[in-house]
């Protein structure tokens, strides 16, 4: 898991500035500031009589320089953990690993990018969660998911794959780059007016 070098790229179209406008303040922030990587813990419920969690609303984050928006009512079925290595890494729905679980879920679930990157998306995710040793932990992690994961991205159907995909829009790096200058510059446009 060494290799730095990977790069997300999603499958589908990037989404316009409009729904960028309405990015909660700590994403602008973040965006504000060109992190590469912001992942908050999602806000979720449990499904009842399933083994899934919903979002109880949108979910904003950053991941390799993307900037990722899924949509209330998301459900997914936590990390891909087998059960042999819960006690090295904790459950699907550990609070600790929430946001890698759902976002690792949407990256598969979607089918936005190569399993490989997601796997690798999910590692650099565990590592930056807070509560998480460095390293070793996020190794393991890594690997439980890799060696319980695999079934999933080969057994989804089209119209499953569909269905995902209409619950994300993202954005990419240097949109937003952009998007944060125009801003900046607009705004010093007006303070040069007021004085």
């Amino acid at each position: 898991m060494r290799n730095d070098r990977k790069q997300l790229a999603l499958v589908i179209p990037q989404s316009g500035w409009a729904e960028l406008q309405h990015a909660p303040a700590d994403i602008v922030a973040a965006m504000a500031r060109h992190e590469n990587w912001y992942t908050p813990s999602p806000v979720s419920r449990s499904v009842p009589r399933t083994q899934k969690r919903e979002l109880a609303q949108e979910y904003w984050c950053i991941v390799a320089g993307v900037v990722i928006r899924i949509e209330t009512g998301y459900q997914w079925d936590g990390a891909s953990i087998p059960r042999w290595a819960w006690f090295f890494v904790g459950q699907p729905f550990d609070p600790r690993h929430e946001a890698a679980g759902l976002i690792h879920d949407v990256l598969y679930g979607g089918e936005l990018c190569d399993r490989d990157v997601a796997d690798w998306v999910l590692h650099k995710v565990i590592r930056r969660t807070r509560g998480y040793a460095q390293g070793m932990h996020a190794n393991v992690f890594w690997a439980a998911v890799r060696t319980g994961g695999w079934w999933r991205w080969f057994t989804k159907t089209d119209a499953g794959v569909q269905a995902q995909r209409k619950l994300l829009t993202w954005w990419s790096r240097e949109f937003v780059r952009q998007v944060i200058t125009d801003r900046e510059s607009k705004q010093d446009q007006v303070e040069g007016m007021s004085t």
